[in-house]
């Protein structure tokens, strides 16, 4: 049994595909799941099932119209809530594909559908765990619905317990989620490979007892993007395929008419030091990295129009892939890599970036500092007398931060802090962005630590 690893580092999930040097399996399959035709192609083999550990609740599965395309099995839980057509397994049923095994154990907590899938050839077992056990840590159980929290997080415990009981210990774990994902219900070990035996030694689920488990994970859950609230029904409605971009040499007007429209948003990919020196007023900056599309789909209100802008097509192209993964490519209007015409649009804006050295030397001055981190990072350690208001509530919280001086804002690496800067400046506010890490603060004693 062959077990590849197909990561999205942006969404902090894994994907796998398993074979048995003929046939292959496809688990977990994000948007662009051409990445698994290929890794099957790769190999030699072909795929002839599509499984699901569960309707998504952080991304827009591809495994749907991966197994459309092939024609091949769509495997889902029992009881997910499906609007089309799917073989629906049952706890303990058991799919013999090839010379691999695939027994469904219902494990609910991050949903009450929620399956585990054990593949073994006979000599080698692994278990696909989803948002079930992580490593070090489980999924969080709070997406489905907050009052069913505390009974999703008790079938949390007692789903890993029955895989740790049923399971041999040298079985391989292999979640989804866990590596960086909003849907870990808190750090994990940080481990890039483990064993069901490795985890009863240092998974708090099997470390707790059962009530200090539960307490301590609905008493850490912190927030989570919002577009996560669109994910399930996404799945569930069986998603499209992603359509094709449209990019366009969209003139300075018509640029300036999408900046004054409401619920229409320029979000533009450019490096945050770029768009800081020279941007249109009314836009917004997103810089293309790992993190573009959780922080896009956590502050754009969902079904707002979108008009992208880049420094090439190739930029637009991985822009426009990202937001797919979460559903949000089915409101891009358009797409721009005409600079000039755009940064023609309107009036301009720029503002300042600056250290945590040069915010030092201008405390004497009393500025107005502005936190974007979230609360967990905040009670480590932050800085005396800033204020706090973590990137996705800046908007809401507009009316908090003065219009009459400079805005000094930060987060933990310069990058969420880019966003908000962008924001305060969409919202006639002068911000300084502290493009800058963390730890300077440190180095410069410019922190307290909370106790």
């Amino acid at each position: 049994m062959r077990i590849q690893t197909i990561e999205t580092e942006s969404l902090g999930n894994r994907g796998y595909l398993i074979d048995d040097g003929t046939v292959a399996i496809a688990i977990d399959v994000q948007r662009d799941y051409e990445r698994w035709i290929d890794a099957a192609t790769s190999a030699g083999v072909t795929i002839t099932h599509v499984l699901e550990t569960h309707m998504h609740n952080d991304y827009v599965t591809g495994g749907y119209q991966l197994a459309v395309k092939l024609n091949v099995a769509y495997v889902i839980p029992q009881h997910s809530g499906a609007d089309f057509a799917a073989y629906e397994i049952a706890d303990n049923e058991v799919l013999e594909i090839g010379k691999l095994k695939a027994q469904a154990i219902h494990t609910p907590g991050h949903t009450e559908h929620h399956m585990s899938f054990q593949l073994s050839d006979g000599s080698k077992s692994a278990v696909f765990t989803g948002g079930g056990i992580l490593y070090g840590t489980v999924g969080r159980t709070d997406l489905v619905s907050g009052d069913m929290t505390k009974a999703l997080t008790q079938a949390q415990y007692d789903s890993a317990q029955r895989l740790g009981n049923d399971l041999s210990d040298d079985a391989e774990v292999y979640p989804t989620h866990g590596f960086g994902s909003f849907c870990s219900s808190a750090e994990g070990s940080g481990a890039s490979s483990s064993t069901i035996g490795n985890e009863k030694k240092s998974n708090i689920v099997f470390t707790a007892e059962r009530n200090e488990f539960i307490r301590q994970i609905i008493s850490g859950l912190g927030p989570y993007p919002r577009y996560y609230a669109h994910m399930g029904e996404a799945n569930q409605a069986g998603p499209d395929e992603v359509k094709q971009l449209h990019i366009h040499s969209y003139a300075a007007d018509e640029v300036g008419a999408r900046l004054r429209q409401d619920n229409s948003w320029v979000i533009d990919t450019r490096s945050r030091k770029l768009f800081a020196a020279h941007h249109p007023q009314g836009a917004v900056g997103i810089e293309l990295g790992k993190s573009f599309s959780t922080y896009a789909g956590w502050i754009v209100p969902w079904s707002d129009r979108l008009l992208l802008v880049g420094d090439t097509e190739q930029v637009l192209l991985d822009a426009y892939k990202e937001l797919s993964r979460i559903g949000m490519d089915a409101f891009v209007e358009g797409a721009t890599n005409d600079m000039h015409n755009y940064l023609s649009a309107g009036d301009k804006a720029s503002y300042r970036v600056a250290t945590f050295a040069e915010l030092k030397a201008n405390l004497p001055n009393k500025p107005f500092v502005l936190d974007v981190r979230q609360q967990t990072e905040r009670n480590d350690s932050h800085i005396p007398g800033s204020h706090h208001i973590p990137l996705q509530d800046v908007l809401d919280r507009i009316d908090e931060i003065p219009d009459d001086e400079e805005i000094w804002v930060h987060c933990a690496s310069g990058y969420r802090a880019s966003i908000a800067a962008s924001l305060l400046s969409k919202m006639g506010r002068t911000p300084v962005l502290v493009n800058d890490d963390y730890s300077k603060v440190v180095d410069i004693g410019l922190f307290k630590y909370i106790a």
